[in-house]
């Protein structure tokens, strides 16, 4: 058997350097560049999601949507790429991912941060009458969460005449509008107490629904900083900043 020549093994060499080379820049473009987080409106899963161009999109093809498990861009890759050589997956890759993104969406999936809603909402992969209709959507669970308990507001502002514990300024500006009819006056400074009680009540939902949503984050931030080798020892043991082995 001869052996390769110099040349011949110069050359073998070039190659599987180049083919290493066209591997690895688009997987280090892929880990380097921008990443959505999205979590699950329920579920509480997140996915991180690149934002752009699908580098590994690009290089492996059908296998990326395929390990996502996302049979129908799997299909499109298969069916556009492997027939072109691969050239189909390149420019399909320009846009998988903002579809990805809005298949995530569809199943339940939001933006986990605010910096990251903006950013899709910029690049219209969220719309601003998608944006809308989700804000529409949260107004009408406070109402109705607020509609559940309106018979206790009418309770709590019929307690609070009964009692002489009314508003002073509600009840100055029923009388106001009574001309000193006490009836009047009453009926009046229920259906004022009660919105006010409304809007106090939904100030408290939105209030405790960011308190929760800035806790998730911090317990995320926490997970991360815990999960993240403060040290590591000689013997590749990670330590915490608190000394525990991770």
């Amino acid at each position: 058997m001869n052996t390769p020549s110099e040349t011949e093994l110069l050359i073998i060499f070039g190659i599987l350097f180049i083919f290493i080379l066209i591997y690895s820049i688009p997987l280090i473009l892929h880990f380097r560049q921008k990443k959505i987080v999205m979590k699950h409106k329920t579920l509480s899963t997140i996915k991180e999601v690149p934002f752009l161009y699908s580098w590994t999109g690009a290089v492996f093809g059908f296998w990326t949507p395929l390990l996502r498990s996302d049979f129908k861009w799997f299909f499109i890759y298969l069916i556009i790429g492997v027939p072109t050589y691969n050239l189909g997956a390149i420019i399909l890759s320009f846009f998988y991912n903002k579809y990805y993104i809005k298949n995530l969406i569809e199943k339940g999936y939001e933006p986990e941060n605010e910096e990251d809603r903006k950013l899709l909402i910029s690049k219209s992969i969220i719309s601003k009458k998608t944006e809308e209709e989700n804000i529409d959507i949260q107004e009408r669970e406070i109402h109705k969460t607020i509609s559940v308990n309106k018979d206790v507001f009418y309770e709590q502002s019929l307690r609070e005449i009964n009692t002489n514990s009314t508003k002073t300024v509600l009840w100055a500006k029923a009388l106001s509008q009574c001309d000193g009819e006490l009836n009047k006056t009453k009926a009046i400074y229920i259906n004022m107490r009660v919105q006010d009680l409304e809007e106090e009540a939904k100030k408290e939902i939105l209030y405790a629904r960011k308190l929760a949503k800035e806790t998730a984050e911090r317990r995320k931030n926490k997970l991360k900083k815990e999960e993240e080798p403060f040290e590591i020892l000689s013997d590749g043991t990670k330590l915490n900043e608190w000394g525990e082995v991770i």
